[in-house]
Parts: C-alpha cells; sequence; structure tokens
C-alpha cells in the first residue's frame, strides 16, 4: 500500500494546515485538498500552489500569516507554481520533514497585504492596508478612509518615511512640526505616482516603523522649532493654545492679552516664589530718580487712570535707565504677536525693555487706587474690597505680562531658558522669572517677587523702597549704574 504524506501548507493571512496526500498525487489532486480543507477560502476558484520549503517559525512564514510577502516569498513566487505534471514525490521528495511548510496557496489574483504605517502632522501614528501590487492611488484612497476628517475630499501627499516610531522626527511629526531633516526628505518629492506599494517599501520592517508621511496641501505642517522652544516651549503652547481659544471669539485666531486671566491659564505653569536680589543703587540717584518722578505725579495731580499710571511708570524707568550700562531699549505700548502663530495670542505691553544680548522684560501697567478711594476707605471700611480689586488686577496683569514674555520668546533666534517681566501699578511690584524646565511634559516654572514701594500714590517712599525697587528693575535687565 502506497504511504500517504502529509503536506504543511499556508495561505497569505491565515494559519498553517495540512492535507494528505500519496506520493504519486499530482497537483491537481493537491489543488483538491486544499479546496477541501479551505472551501471558505478558495470555494470553487483555482488553487495557486508554490514550493515553499521554508521554516515554520522563520519571518517569511509568519509574515505571510500575516497577509504579507517578502522579497523571499515573492523570488519563490516568481519562479512559477508547481508543474502540473509533476508528482508530490518528483516536487518534494524527501523533504517532508518536521517543522518545515512546504506549500503556499493562494487564490487567483492574490497580492500580498502590507500594513503601513502613516503619520499626519499633529496626529498619532495609524495604520492602513495596501496590496503589494497597489498604486499610490489605492494609497491614498486607504488614508481618506482612515482619516475622513483630515483629509475630507482633500488631496494627500505622501512621502516615504521609514522612521523608527520613536525617533526625534516621528515625534516631532505628532506634535504637528517638520524638522530640518524632514522637509529636506519632502523637497525630494511624493512617492512616484506609478510605483507599486512592493516597489517603494521592498522588505522595510513591519513592526516599529513609520512607513508613510501624509499631508493635506490645505493643511501643511509648521517647521519645528529648535532648541530650548522647539523641545521645552512648544508643548507648552500647545496646552496652553487649547486654553487660550475658549478666552477669544470664535472668527478670532488670536486671544488678545487684556482677556487672559491668572485664573484662566494657572493651571499650565508651577508657581513659586523667590527674592529677586536688587543691584546697587545710591541715594543720590535715587533721589534724582525720585525728583523726576514726583514732578510727573504732581503735574497729573494722581495718577488716576491707567494711561496717567504709565505715565509716572514711563518717567521712573527712563530715569533710572538714563544713569545706567549698558544701554536699555525701552518701547512704550509695543505690539506683541507670535511668530509665526506659535502662541495665539496679542495685545499690547505698555513697555519692553531690550538689550542686545539681553532677555525681555515686559511691563503690564495696571490701574491704581484713586486718592478719593483712599479717603472714602476710611469712611466706610472697604479697605478689604479694594485690596481684593487690586490683587485681581495684578493677578490679571501677572498673567498678561506673562503671556506677553512668552511672545516675545517666540521671535529670538537663540531664544532664552529663562524670560522676565514686571507688572507694576506704582504702588505694588511684581518680578517674574519663567523657566522652560527640561522634559517635555515638565510645567514651565514661574518664580514671582512681590515688593511694595508704597501703600498709597500720596506717599513718598522710604529710601530704602525706593533704592530696592529701582536695584529690582536694573536686575531684570541686567544692567549697573555708571554715572549719576
Amino acid at each position: 500500500m502506497e504511504a500517504t504524506r502529509k503536506l504543511v501548507c499556508v495561505t497569505p493571512g491565515d494559519g498553517a494546515f495540512t492535507v494528505e496526500m500519496k506520493g504519486a498525487d499530482d497537483v491537481d489532486a493537491l489543488k483538491r485538498a486544499i479546496r477541501v480543507k479551505k472551501p471558505k477560502l478558495f470555494n470553487d476558484d483555482d488553487v495557486h500552489v508554490f514550493p515553499l520549503l521554508l521554516e515554520d517559525h522563520s519571518d517569511d512564514v509568519l509574515r505571510l500569516v500575516q497577509g504579507d510577502a517578502n522579497a523571499r516569498v515573492r523570488e519563490l513566487m516568481s519562479k512559477r507554481e508547481i508543474s502540473l505534471l509533476a508528482s508530490v514525490d518528483k516536487v518534494f521528495g524527501d523533504a517532508l520533514r518536521e517543522g518545515v511548510v512546504h506549500v503556499l496557496a493562494t487564490a487567483p489574483g492574490w497580492s500580498s497585504t502590507r500594513t503601513l504605517a502613516c503619520v499626519v502632522p499633529g496626529a498619532d501614528v495609524f495604520t492602513v492596508e495596501v496590496k503589494g501590487a497597489d498604486d499610490v492611488d489605492a494609497l491614498k484612497r486607504a488614508i481618506r478612509v482612515k482619516k475622513p476628517k483630515l483629509f475630507n475630499d482633500d488631496d494627500v501627499h505622501v512621502f516615504p518615511l521609514l522612521l523608527e516610531d520613536r525617533s526625534e522626527d516621528v515625534r516631532l511629526l505628532k506634535r504637528g512640526d517638520v524638522s530640518m531633516i524632514m522637509r529636506a526628505r519632502m523637497a525630494k518629492g511624493e512617492i512616484n505616482l506609478l510605483a507599486s506599494m512592493d516597489k517603494v517599501f521592498g522588505d522595510a520592517p513591519r513592526e516599529g516603523v513609520v512607513h508613510v508621511l501624509a499631508i493635506n496641501p490645505a493643511r501643511p505642517p509648521r517647521p519645528a522649532l529648535s532648541n530650548v522652544l522647539g523641545k521645552r516651549a512648544r508643548p507648552h503652547w500647545d496646552v496652553l493654545n487649547d486654553q487660550l481659544k475658549n478666552l477669544r471669539s470664535a472668527k478670532s485666531k488670536t486671544t488678545p492679552l487684556s482677556k487672559i486671566s491668572w485664573k484662566a491659564i494657572q493651571s499650565n505653569y508651577y508657581e513659586e516664589m523667590y527674592t529677586q536680589e536688587p543691584k546697587p543703587v545710591s541715594s543720590e540717584i535715587a533721589q534724582a530718580v525720585w525728583s523726576e518722578v514726583e514732578k510727573s505725579i504732581k503735574a497729573i495731580k494722581g495718577p488716576r487712570t491707567e494711561m496717567e499710571t504709565t505715565c509716572v511708570l514711563f518717567t521712573l524707568f527712563r530715569d533710572i535707565f538714563l544713569h545706567c550700562e549698558p544701554k536699555v531699549r525701552m518701547n512704550l505700548q509695543a505690539q506683541l504677536q507670535s511668530f509665526n502663530d506659535v502662541l495665539q495670542a496679542s495685545g499690547f505691553a505698555d513697555f519692553v525693555f531690550s538689550r542686545k544680548r539681553a532677555k525681555v522684560c515686559v511691563m503690564e501697567a495696571k490701574k491704581i487706587k484713586k486718592e478719593d478711594e483712599d479717603e472714602n476707605e476710611e469712611k466706610n471700611n472697604g479697605g478689604d474690597e479694594d485690596d481684593v480689586i487690586e490683587e485681581q488686577t495684578m493677578a490679571d496683569g501677572f498673567a498678561q505680562a506673562l503671556i506677553g514674555m512668552e511672545l516675545q520668546n517666540t521671535y529670538r533666534k537663540n531664544p532664552s531658558q529663562t524670560v522676565s517681566g514686571i507688572v507694576s501699578n506704582y504702588t505694588s511690584w511684581t518680578f517674574i522669572r519663567m523657566e522652560y524646565p527640561e522634559g517635555e511634559d515638565a510645567l514651565p516654572i514661574v518664580s514671582r517677587d512681590d515688593d511694595r514701594l508704597v501703600e498709597n500714590i500720596r506717599e513718598k517712599p522710604s529710601d530704602e523702597n525706593l533704592a530696592r525697587i529701582l536695584g529690582k528693575i536694573m536686575a531684570m535687565v541686567d544692567v549697573v549704574i555708571h554715572r549719576l
């Protein structure tokens, strides 16, 4: 009696299975046995059979089980099917040992299925399935089906990527940024319209690799920032932008600084107190500055409004900087907006101080209590309520100065890891330093020093208070006294 042979077969996208054959059986008998064993896969269709003879735990077989064919398997398939006239003994001889897959069985027109990992700037990595023989149009359709909200009926620009999914470039793409390296790759052009997926990706790894960069031309990606801003500030700004949207009208692209409160953005920062060490200021310099400030206060009989407060502060800043070196540039009512819409806020700062190499300081002057309010305070004991109002206006000024500081930093070619600002209503002062710490998930550290020059506008500041406040202003822009 003729011995029965067990042939191990595999069909793409399905597990291995066995069929029993006699040594003298031909290929038609093998195909019938496969149809009987896998009726749902083949039904009445023809079966294409190829000799495989690969280890059952090999990468080649594992990829076939997943529905894909690598270069080695495609090469075996290119050598044609098993001859119709050949017997099982003639084809396999003594190769029917254990642990080997002998036959690859496919339906007519089958093409290997590839799972390609794709990334769209500003979104997570996703996968699409395409056939090895598919062209670029098929890939674009698959991407549109998988991400209809991102592409809708728009065209899809596709670029070969083949980068580790944990690489810095892919991390930036997920955040919505395109690095210089990535822009250089994109400049080389999209995937050839006539190329098949097999031709483009060959034996590209399946796991841990992003194969395709997909871009909607109507939503071009933003260029990645470098150094401190790219690695530390950008993730923080992305979160902050989501909160700023809630503070503006639907038609506005940016949030006015005047709409920003500390309560609205406080969760984006880690706040701590510090003491700003003042630069030394002599009593002669302090009195010279006070002489001009006093004239300004008397001239406007106040200050009673924010504009009048700004005038008094301007006199104070102008006169202290006249005695300092290096030279400090002071801009009034400076317009603040973000470079490239990195941070979606805009507005005006009462003052911006800058030096050639220095940090940028933003000053937000807030309304102070009027003289008659001080008088009424004694009559109706409204002091506690007034203190709450002043605390609130200073807190909001603090938030607006903070965002203003960050807006200024978006323009710098070599952005600062630490930026500085000042908030004042003349009587109260807050000195601010903000640092972008290492690590994408780390909140910016905001250090604040609250100080007071006088209790109310009618008081003359003590020599000690005046020298200390002036010294702290100088420290913020890193200048020293050079002359009287």
